[in-house]
């Protein structure tokens, strides 16, 4: 991590793509410094929504072994009320979270 925020994608109004990875590394960082950044911050929110819009076939938060899924929470624990601001609760992240974390389990 370079200390560098991906810039927003004006053409679609959402932030550039960012490997689930990238983005699990980053985002810790992030919250062991208590550093907010809203395009993060974006991006975290934007991963949450796909994970709840794709329900349990194909969902983003496959990718993320459970050491990820610990750091987008510690991400999400460090700032709730600036990811509620863009529509991610963290009472939701975390039954996604333990959603995939079940399902990950189950298949061994």
């Amino acid at each position: 991590f370079n200390g560098a925020s991906p810039a927003p994608d004006s053409s679609q109004g959402r932030p550039p793509a960012i490997s689930t990875r990238s983005l699990c590394l980053a985002v810790s960082a992030l919250a062991r410094a208590r550093i907010w950044n809203p395009s993060f911050g974006a991006h975290v929110a934007e991963l949450f929504r796909q994970e709840q819009a794709s329900g349990s076939e194909a969902d983003p938060l496959s990718d993320c072994n459970p050491i990820d899924i610990s750091q987008l929470l510690r991400f999400v624990a460090a700032f709730p009320k600036p990811l509620a601001g863009l529509g991610l609760h963290a009472s939701s992240a975390l039954q996604q979270a333990h959603a995939q974390l079940r399902r990950a389990e189950e298949k061994g």
